[in-house]
């Protein structure tokens, strides 16, 4: 089981980007550092990242999956649209190597 836990978005222009989630959604969001801000509700949040050699092509979903043991995962989803992701989806495990040596585990919808 799935749902989407975070986010992450370029933004070209933050401090513009910013201003339109907080002036459109009343969206507070947090600096973390001189190029990414969050919003930090706990529910899903929204990442801006407004340095483009560090922004993702796509949006980045994160997600919560909940294995049928009862452990919680956070990880990225691999390959699937924020739209098509819901509580209850089936989901299988990935691993991501993200630097050499270093493996994550992410999700891919079943």
């Amino acid at each position: 089981m799935a749902r989407i836990n975070y986010i992450e978005l370029p933004a070209r222009d933050l401090g513009a980007a910013r201003r339109f989630y907080a002036s459109v959604f009343g969206w507070a969001l947090t600096d973390f550092g001189p190029s990414y801000a969050a919003t930090t509700t706990g529910t899903v949040d929204l990442g801006l990242q407004g340095d483009m050699s560090e922004a993702t092509a796509t949006p980045l979903p994160v997600v919560l999956v909940e294995l049928e043991e009862g452990v919680r995962i956070v990880a990225n989803m691999l390959d699937a649209k924020p739209e098509d992701v819901a509580i209850g989806r089936a989901v299988t495990a990935d691993f991501v190597e993200v630097e050499p040596g270093y493996v994550l585990p992410a999700f891919r919808l079943t």
